[in-house]
């Protein structure tokens, strides 16, 4: 076992790796690395063919694209333009500049305060047929939600100032979130983190300007995570070069790897991360001594391993963070034996409240105090787990 962790650790793949999260990003010097307003920043920026110089349109045409697969096309009238919207088949003319933070005040003619986060209007122009010239105005909001989630009636109030463009209107919103949540208006669709960059950027990223090279590769890293990132930061994205540095660093030993983690954290919460039949291998690996060399290997590289875990396995990102609440660690640093022998977990009790006594029989309140908890383990013994753990006996 120690060589394979020797192995592991001394690889080449878990080097690289590292170094990958270790890099800093351009986000960092300016501070904006935790601000949720550097993806309204950077997709304001990426949106708008006045800044993005070499990409034009195309980002907004992906984003249609993307968009137009996610709508209901059960309403005859719109099939023709989602089709047109999918194969790219139209023209596009920017009719009001892509902006950040705009006011539906401004929008509606009224004294609402409320701000859309990306901002824009589009005239889709298209042929049906050889004659037949249909044009729509398509007003575009974006809303991205990371740290909270959307206000009441938010997205609604957001449908109501996009509905003031007349009858060929057809207005987009779109609520984007790490897990691409339901917005509250009909209107917006949702996307998450993953498929914007799956299918937006990283497409795109080759046409980018040499000069703007670094700042779209800081963004798409920024939208994972680095080592040194705080313990609430979450993944909203993990990219392609990603994705390669950590199947090849599971390529070298996935039991191990996954022993490691599964030897810090409950059945039921590794479980749900990594499956059952992973589970299975890696426990097959995990015995006393193997468990507290895992828990040194574990605590120097937690972040990383962690991270890599969430980019291989790829669970759901709000139970991946649910299961690495501290609440939620194993407690295999804190076992005791029973009478026979047999090792015994506090995770063991959970689903009752417990009472954890430690008592020894030299220690005389702890002898007056039994019949107390022999009464009280008579009385709610069904409802309530008794721990005694004797120190020294």
């Amino acid at each position: 076992m120690i060589n394979r962790i020797l192995k592991l650790l001394n690889s080449r793949e878990l080097n690289v790796l590292r170094n990958y999260y270790s890099e800093g990003t351009i986000f960092g010097p300016l501070n904006l690395e935790r601000k949720e307003t550097r993806h309204s920043s950077f997709l304001g920026w990426f949106f708008n063919p006045k800044t993005n110089r070499t990409l034009g349109t195309a980002p907004l045409e992906a984003l249609l694209r993307l968009v137009a697969t996610k709508i209901d096309t059960g309403n005859v009238d719109i099939k023709p333009l989602i089709a047109k919207l999918i194969s790219g088949n139209y023209t596009m003319e920017i009719i009001e500049d892509v902006t950040c933070e705009k006011c539906t005040g401004a929008i509606n003619g009224n004294n609402d305060k409320d701000r859309i986060d990306i901002w824009t209007v589009l005239k889709i122009v298209y042929a049906v047929g050889d004659d037949n010239i249909k044009e729509f105005i398509v007003p575009l909001a974006i809303e991205n939600k990371i740290y909270s989630n959307e206000s009441d009636g938010q997205t609604t109030k957001y449908a109501q100032a996009m509905n003031c463009y007349g009858e060929q209107c057809f207005p987009i919103g779109i609520l984007l979130s790490p897990e691409g949540n339901k917005a509250q208006s009909l209107a917006f669709v949702s996307i998450s983190y993953q498929e914007l960059l799956d299918y937006v950027i990283e497409p795109l990223v080759d046409n980018v300007a040499e000069s703007q090279r670094l700042w779209v590769e800081s963004y798409i890293r920024n939208l994972s995570v680095t080592i040194n990132s705080d313990s609430s930061y979450t993944i909203l994205a993990v990219s392609k070069k990603e994705r390669e540095l950590v199947d090849n660093f599971f390529d070298l030993d996935s039991d191990l790897i996954n022993a490691v983690f599964v030897s810090q954290f409950t059945e039921t919460n590794a479980v749900k991360i990594i499956g059952k039949e992973c589970y299975d291998r890696a426990m097959a690996l995990v015995n006393e001594d193997s468990e507290k060399l895992f828990a040194n290997v574990w605590s120097v590289n937690e972040e990383l391993f962690k991270t890599a875990i969430f980019v291989y396995h790829r669970p759901k990102i709000s139970e991946f963070y649910n299961i690495f609440k501290a609440s939620n660690r194993s407690d295999v640093k804190y076992k005791v034996y029973d009478k026979d022998g047999n090792a015994v977990h506090l995770s063991d009790f959970f689903g009752k409240p417990i009472v954890l006594n430690f008592w020894a029989s030299w220690c005389g309140p702890c002898q007056s105090e039994m019949p107390d908890f022999n009464e009280k383990y008579a009385e709610l013994g069904g409802d309530v787990h008794f721990v005694m753990v004797n120190m020294t006996d």
